[in-house]
């Protein structure tokens, strides 16, 4: 096996339920272990205070010209850069089950031990979340801005390889990114962006084709040709740092 998956996840609290279903595979193991899953409880309440403050990830609406400002990327990096130890957790927990399910000739007792090693992955998963909603909260960065800037920055510009889709968990051996956004809130995102604008404005006639091609291709990306130079001016500063917490 790959050390290195990507898992399309539509909900962050969903993914740790579907690995719990399919590992225990029942509700009595399940139980004997629930008191792992009460962070899911802040997850929810955390979520739900960002919902009420700044509404769905496809409400954000980017600024007319698309530049995120350095006020809002040193936001962001604080941001990852609180992910970094509950991230390198995470990732080094997959590792462990990868292994651990890698061997053909297991005992009963080697299944029970993988059983409870997914539980406590889908445990950690909730501290990541935790962490990250918690971040947003007191570092006040929707979770539609935050991921307007994951995408922008890490696949649109860095083009980094192993930021995979834009739905999707990556774990690698330190080092784990999530995002839980569609192609089509990040269109609607643009859409509103594009609303902004004149039609007589260049930027405006190039956006409306990275919308189109969005549209067309769920696995486009936007500006994935090279972004606006606006934009650029402002992020190369910033080149070494975004990378970084990458790789955190």
């Amino acid at each position: 096996m790959s050390a290195k998956r990507n898992w399309f996840i539509g909900c962050g609290v969903g993914c740790a339920t579907v690995i719990l279903v399919l590992v225990i595979g029942g509700a009595i193991i399940g139980n004997m272990f629930k008191d792992k899953f009460s962070g899911y409880e802040d997850v929810e309440d955390m979520q739900c205070q960002l919902t009420d403050r700044y509404g769905e990830v496809e409400d954000y609406c980017p600024p007319a010209d698309g530049v995120i400002t350095s006020d809002r990327i040193n936001i962001f990096l604080a941001i990852q850069d609180s992910l970094s130890v509950p991230g390198a957790i995470l990732a080094e927990q997959w590792q462990t089950l990868e292994d651990a399910d890698s061997s053909d000739d297991k005992s009963f007792g080697d299944v029970v031990d993988l059983a409870k090693s997914a539980i406590g992955f889908a445990a950690t998963i909730g501290d990541y979340m935790a962490a990250r909603n918690s971040a947003q909260l007191s570092l006040d960065m929707s979770p539609g801005e935050y991921i307007y800037i994951y995408v922008i920055t890490y696949k649109s510009w860095l083009n980094l390889e192993s930021a995979g889709g834009l739905e999707e968990m990556d774990f690698e051996s330190d080092v784990v990114h999530y995002s839980s956004v569609t192609s089509d809130d990040l269109i609607l995102q643009l859409e509103c962006q594009l609303g902004q604008l004149s039609e007589s404005d260049l930027l405006y006639v190039e956006l409306a084709k990275e919308i189109e091609s969005m549209k067309k291709d769920s696995s486009h990306t936007p500006w994935q040709g090279g972004l606006p130079s606006e934009m650029l001016t402002v992020l190369e500063p910033y080149r070494y740092d975004l990378e970084s917490s990458y790789k955190q």
